[in-house]
């Protein structure tokens, strides 16, 4: 899923997510940030193969903000295996601000960056979502007629 800032990824990641757990799916959500941080926290009070198998029995993970933060080769290892565990077995869902064809130069090392997109886009529906920032559109300052910040 991909669109501008404040388009409504989140929202509807998150309303997708309700939607499975009141039909019995697991889902976790984690901003793509705090799971990499996670991960190598896990890996260093050695909880690793215990967080990599609970990671794994989730129906859904959604990685929001995906790519905000360009991957480093370890980030992106962390990821590919990851993503090698789940592959065909149970579904991600990445929100970006980024277009797909922009996803690959935001992997810093590219053979990773194949690796890590081959996993992703062949088997991916994609959504792109535009449109204003809802934030701007519901935002009360707006709606009482005050100036918008240049």
């Amino acid at each position: 899923m991909v669109g501008p800032t404040g388009v409504g990824k989140t929202f509807l990641a998150c309303t997708l997510a309700d939607h499975l757990c009141k039909h019995g799916q697991s889902v976790r959500y984690f901003k793509t940030a705090n799971l990499i941080a996670e991960l190598k926290f896990a890996k260093a009070d050695g909880s690793f193969p215990k967080f990599r198998k609970h990671l794994a029995a989730f129906d859904l993970l959604i990685f929001d903000e995906w790519l905000r933060d360009p991957l480093t080769p370890n980030d992106a290892r962390e990821i590919l295996d990851l993503l090698d565990d789940r592959f065909r077995q149970a579904s991600c869902l990445f929100a970006s601000q980024f277009p797909i064809k922009d996803w690959h130069q935001k992997i810093q090392d590219s053979t990773l960056a194949d690796a890590i997109l081959d996993r992703i886009v062949h088997d991916s529906l994609k959504l792109t979502l535009k449109g204003e920032s809802m934030r701007k559109l519901t935002s009360q300052l707006n709606a009482q007629g005050k100036e918008e910040p240049s």
